[in-house]
């Protein structure tokens, strides 16, 4: 299977139409967080307490092979609802990239059709500033409440909260028109809970299994709404995984860095209405960037697509089902360790992962891949990564956007593994230096997600130690600059300041670690490193708020007003929107009694964050002090 570029670039965008909107389908799509197909009941997992999906899997047509397009959660959902590979869409990673407005979102073409279009998200990977929000009348990425259910350091909602939330959503809709509902549920992604309030023991030693089956109940309750509304044989339902999860196979315990089956085959499942092909199994490789062309085909939309994405109707039409395209890859090794990236082509036999050291696999005899065969078939690795080499040079990069995070928000990503480490996302490896392979180096990442592990269970101890033996074998800025924030929010400055040290001595230019090292500097009480930390970032990054506010903070503590205030003026300048910036300078006008300018700051919070509790309170406090009304 050779893709020419002449044969690829002449089918360019193709159409979608089918004609006049059908107002009686509706669209439910519920994406499953790292669900890998062969946890599943109807794929074959006979441990799996999977009743629901299995259910539609009865009801509608299951795809035996479908692929994500990356394993990662952010850049595999923007893949379903934009109908493009990674790098079409520009998000190539979690964290720091957002989708460009210029790159269409199928809820968009369903908006202006006249469907009422709502999402629930469980996690904060989704939130709208990435730019999956387009489209949607209501997008619902509220956080609060997860630390009801979920480890602090887990910025996610379960299951159960969400369905309510998307439920709620439903409920409230305007009778007779019809919906796109995009439903979100995270709870397989680690850490993982064996969930005894439902299941009692049956999930301890297997918690993954326990969280599919904890999803799995939250289907249903989608599903019995649908139901029990007579919505049910009038609407479109999807379950989809964005990914999988290497629970140890191939040395990967969690995903993100491998591009192995385990993390790139997930399930799918369409209960097309009125049940049309029920029971119906495709074997037939599909990836997912076939979701939205197909949706908007059920519905009867027109969308544009590049010449890969090909809609399933034929699937419900009882056709044969073309192989498709199936790309995936992770530039994760890369931008996090300055390890070779891998991309790789799946078809129908095979399947080739391009690294320092290339593997090819015979699917057809091998699905685990277990067995390399890049030595002894050169013939067919040399037409494969052909192959792959015209997909790729015809695809029209796109420039991924630049997410403007908070510092609380960076530190959650990093928490959860997400962010991208020293690289910037645009960054491509040299061409002429051999990288590492990251089938070299995934036991160093094993040992961090042990350690991860540990300090979710309480114990601090062992977790730092086993951070610190790992660091002391293998560069790993990322991690480091993970267990050197750890260390500070320990108290352990002075460590975390060693800790940090050679990668601030290796690139002094780099932001997040120098304005990391000036903070401990800072926490130390040891402000005019802090201060020559902070002013060379200033100098260096003329854009760059943070040093600014940092500096701020400084001047107030040592009450220099007008230097202060100076600084304050700088950084407004540059930001008049940063939440992190008017609250500090309306600390620092408290400082100064200057209640007028301190409620103005606090107000500005409140513009940008209308739901900070804490703004609410400063402005109701200062505007409840005797005289301040006179003062206005």
């Amino acid at each position: 299977m050779v893709f020419g570029a002449g044969s690829v670039l002449a089918g360019g965008f193709f159409l979608v139409s089918c004609g006049q909107l059908p107002l009686q389908t509706s669209i439910l799509m519920v994406t499953l967080d790292t669900t890998r197909a062969d946890r599943i009941g109807c794929y074959g997992y006979d441990k799996a307490q999977t009743p629901a999906l299995d259910a539609l899997a009865e009801d509608g047509i299951l795809f035996e092979r479908a692929y994500t397009t990356v394993p990662l959660t952010l850049p595999a959902h923007a893949s379903m609802m934009t109908g493009r590979f990674p790098p079409e869409h520009g998000v190539r990673v979690n964290g720091t990239m957002t989708l460009p407005p210029g790159v269409p979102v199928i809820a968009e073409r369903f908006r202006d059709a006249g469907y009422e279009t709502g999402a629930t998200v469980a996690a904060f990977v989704l939130d709208s500033q990435y730019g999956l929000d387009r489209g949607f009348d209501h997008y619902d990425d509220d956080m609060s409440g997860a630390a009801e259910t979920v480890l602090a350091l887990h910025q996610y909602r379960n299951g159960k909260l969400v369905v309510d939330k998307a439920l709620d959503w439903l409920k409230g809709r305007t009778a007779g028109k019809p919906f796109f509902c995009w439903v979100h549920l995270y709870d397989p992604h680690a850490p993982t809970h064996p969930h005894r309030d439902l299941f009692a023991d049956t999930f301890v030693d297997r918690p993954y299994d326990g969280e599919i089956a904890f999803v799995d109940r939250q289907v249903k309750r989608l599903v019995d709404w649908l139901r029990d509304t007579g919505r049910y044989d009038e609407t479109l339902i999807v379950v989809v995984g964005d990914h999988g999860e290497g629970l140890g196979e191939h040395r990967e315990r969690t995903h993100g860095y491998m591009v192995y089956n385990t993390t790139v085959h997930v399930p799918l499942i369409l209960k097309m209405p009125q049940a049309l092909r029920a029971g119906r199994r495709i074997d037939s490789p599909v990836s997912l960037v076939s979701i939205a062309p197909t949706l908007l085909e059920v519905a009867e939309l027109e969308g544009a697509f590049p010449w890969y994405t090909k809609s399933l109707s034929s699937g419900w039409r009882g056709e044969i089902v073309e192989d498709q395209v199936c790309y995936a890859e992770t530039l994760s090794p890369f931008l996090d360790h300055e390890w070779s990236p891998l991309d790789c082509l799946i078809t129908r036999d095979w399947k080739y992962i391009k690294s320092t050291r290339p593997e090819l696999f015979r699917l057809v005899d091998d699905p685990c891949e277990r067995v390399d065969l890049s030595e002894e078939e050169p013939g067919q690795l040399r037409r494969i990564a052909d192959a792959l080499a015209d997909v790729v040079d015809v695809l029209d990069v796109v420039e991924g956007g630049q997410a403007d995070l908070t510092e609380t928000q960076r530190n959650v990503l990093e928490t959860l593994g997400y962010a991208a480490g020293g690289n910037a996302p645009s960054a491509v490896p040299p061409p002429d230096v051999e990288l590492p392979d990251i089938k070299d180096k995934i036991g160093f990442i094993n040992r961090i997600e042990e350690a991860h592990d540990l300090l979710h269970g309480g114990n601090k101890e062992k977790a730092f130690a086993l951070f610190q033996a790992v660091l002391d074998e293998e560069a790993l800025s990322m991690y480091r600059k993970q267990y050197a924030k750890l260390l500070s929010l320990d108290g352990r400055n002075e460590q975390a300041i060693s800790v940090l040290q050679p990668l601030y001595d290796r690139n002094p230019g780099n932001l997040a670690v120098a304005i990391e090292m000036g903070k401990f500097n800072q926490y130390l009480k040891h402000n005019k490193e802090a201060r020559r930390i902070y002013q060379a970032c200033r100098e260096a990054h003329p854009q760059a708020l943070e040093p600014r506010i940092n500096l701020l903070v400084l001047a107030a503590e040592e009450k220099s007003w007008d230097q202060a205030i100076a600084l304050g003026a700088e950084a407004l300048a540059l930001d008049n929107d940063s939440v992190d910036l008017h609250r500090n300078l309306a600390v620092m006008h408290e400082q100064r009694n200057d209640l007028d300018k301190a409620v103005i700051h606090w107000e500005n919070v409140l513009r940008v964050d209308p739901l900070n509790k804490l703004a609410y309170e400063k402005v109701y406090w200062i505007k409840s002090q005797p005289g301040y009304s006179e003062s206005n």
